[in-house]
Order: C-alpha cells, then structure tokens, then sequence
C-alpha cells in the first residue's frame, strides 16, 4: 500500500463481517487461498491463526455489479464487460508491485475483517 501505508504503520480498524464497501475504501482481509506465490515467506507475527492465512490491507477498486473491462490484471482475466459478482470485490494494493486482484481475481466479502479507519501515530520514535 506504499505511498499511503509503510511497513510497521500500524492502523485504526472497524471490524465488521458481511457490510458492504464503497470504492475507494481501505479493507484489512484474509487473502484469498491459494494466492501466495510459493516463493513468497509468510511472517508468523502477521498471520491469523495460521500461515494459511495471512492478512492484507487493500483498497476497494471494484464493488459487485461493477463491470470489470477496466480491471483486467497481469493473471486475472475476466472476459469483457463482466460484473464483479455479488458477496466480491476487486481489491488492489497502491503499490506497483502490489500482489492483489489483479493476481488472483475477486475477493469474496467473507475475507474482510473490516475497514480502515485511521492511521495511527507513532509514539516514542
């Protein structure tokens, strides 16, 4: 999420299960199983319960019954004029080599622990 998030920024978030999104909305979720590149190394601290499941910050780029011409990533491919299903979004990372929807495709709505609501300051640094 590099320019807006850093590593080590850490975030104010409304945790909230089946709640819809606005475009444009920051959303921590569970990333999608089966989205990890093998090379990748998972961070114990940053995993939830387990290394299966590691959590994400992204940005909400698509919501359902969008149409998704102008999301076609690097691996997904969605055919022309598609709309993002109901209970999905597209997420996309701010960075530009974000590992996101353009990866992986559709993020379902169960995956989302909530929003983001603020950037926290650092005390002491």
């Amino acid at each position: 999420m590099v320019p807006t998030l850093h590593n080590g920024d850490r975030i104010l978030v409304l945790r909230s299960h089946k709640r819809s999104y606005s475009r444009g909305t920051i959303v921590v979720a569970l990333e999608p199983t089966g989205a990890r590149p093998l090379a990748r190394q998972v961070d114990p601290r940053q995993s939830h319960g387990s290394t299966a499941d590691l959590i994400i910050v992204k940005r909400i780029a698509a919501v359902p019954g969008d149409r998704t011409c102008l999301f076609s990533g690097r691996a997904f491919r969605p055919p022309p004029h598609e709309m993002v299903p109901a209970s999905h979004y597209l997420v996309i990372g701010d960075g530009v080599e974000s590992h996101d929807s353009r990866d992986w495709g559709y993020l379902s709505s169960d995956r989302i622990l909530g929003r983001m609501l603020c950037l926290l300051p650092w005390i002491g640094r």
